[in-house]
């Protein structure tokens, strides 16, 4: 009796794993349907609010955004000459030492 009993459950489970297998395949369309949908009109309202709140035309805009390039450029070109000259520093020291080494064994 116990063992029908537990049979009959199995059976139950299954059917209603079967009942939500058939609710997810019959939705999934209509989801993915709406979140897309959902996304396009927050994209649209997203950059229309931005335009309508935007502090600067766009041309300003774009000269500060080429600013801000330029300087940054700047700044690397910067550091990349410092790091060369640190790198051509050591590298000289480290010959010193290379040829003292090789005196010193000869």
């Amino acid at each position: 009796m116990a063992k029908d009993r537990d049979i009959e459950l199995m059976d139950d489970e299954q059917d209603d794993d079967d009942e939500l297998a058939e609710l997810v395949e019959e939705d999934s369309f209509g989801g993915f349907a709406g979140f897309f949908t959902g996304l396009l009109i927050g994209a649209f309202l997203g950059a229309g609010i931005a335009l309508a709140l935007a502090p600067e035309r766009g041309e300003v805009t774009r000269k500060r955004i080429r600013a801000r390039l330029s300087d940054f450029g700047e700044e690397a070109r910067e550091r990349f000459d410092d790091l060369r000259d640190e790198a051509g520093r050591e590298l000289r020291v480290q010959r010193r030492r290379l040829r003292r080494r090789l005196k010193q064994r000869r």
